[in-house]
C-alpha cells in the first residue's frame, strides 16, 4: 500500500522556518539511515548544501534511483529545479551516507517574472556587492555568491526583488524584502562564505 503523500513543506525532515506569500524557506535535515517520507514539489525550488551525504530517492510507484558512483558534493553547492513548477513530482529520498544531509531550500510561491512584468518592468537591476558573483540566473531565482574576510564588510546595496541571505558554514540565513539597502560583515575570525538568493 502507496504511503500518502504531503507537500514538501509539512514533510517533517523540510523544517518549515519561514513563511509568507513570497516564499517558503525549509531547513532540510536527514540524519544518516533516515527516510523522508513521500512529498510532493509543486513550486519552483533552490537549494543550498549545507552538510552532505549519500543519498537516494524513489519517485512515488517507482524504483530507487542512486546513490551514484561519483563523489559527495561539497556543502556550499547550489542548484535548483524549475520544472516542478509545470511538472509537480511526488517522492521520498533516503539517506545511505554517515553524515547529516543538510540543505536550506527556497520555494517561490509567486508566479515568475511572466506575471505582473508591467509592475516588475519599472524596478532596477540588481548591483551585487562588490566581489559577489552571479552563480545562477533562470526565470525563478538569481544567485550571487562571494567570501568576506574577518572582519570585512560588503558593500551597501539593495535588490529588486525578495532575496534570502545564506551563510555556507552553518546554514543561518536571512530574508529581506525587494529593495531594502543592506550590507554584509564578517564579524567572525575566518572567512565567511555567503550565497545571496533573489526570488523572481
Amino acid at each position: 500500500m502507496l504511503q500518502q503523500a504531503v507537500p514538501v513543506h509539512e514533510e517533517p525532515r523540510h523544517h518549515l522556518v519561514f513563511n509568507d506569500d513570497v516564499a517558503f524557506i525549509l531547513d532540510v535535515q536527514i540524519p544518516p539511515g533516515d527516510t523522508t517520507l513521500y512529498h510532493t514539489h509543486a513550486d519552483p525550488i533552490f537549494y543550498v548544501s549545507i552538510g552532505t551525504s549519500r543519498t537516494r530517492s524513489q519517485v512515488m510507484g517507482r524504483d530507487w534511483v542512486g546513490p551514484g558512483a561519483g563523489p559527495v558534493s561539497s556543502p556550499g553547492r547550489v542548484f535548483s529545479n524549475i520544472r516542478y513548477a509545470d511538472r509537480p513530482v511526488t517522492h521520498r529520498v533516503n539517506n545511505v551516507g554517515d553524515g547529516l544531509f543538510r540543505l536550506i531550500a527556497v520555494i517561490n510561491r509567486g508566479h515568475g517574472p511572466a506575471a505582473d512584468s508591467a509592475a516588475r518592468s519599472p524596478r532596477p537591476a540588481t548591483v551585487p556587492p562588490s566581489g559577489f558573483d552571479v552563480e545562477i540566473d533562470n526565470h525563478w531565482f538569481r544567485s550571487f555568491r562571494g567570501t568576506l574576510e574577518p572582519g570585512a564588510s560588503s558593500t551597501l546595496h539593495r535588490h529588486a526583488l525578495p532575496v534570502v541571505t545564506v551563510q555556507v558554514a552553518d546554514g543561518a540565513w536571512v530574508f529581506q524584502k525587494a529593495d531594502a539597502e543592506h550590507s554584509l560583515k564578517n564579524p567572525g575570525d575566518a572567512p565567511l562564505e555567503l550565497v545571496e538568493i533573489e526570488i523572481r
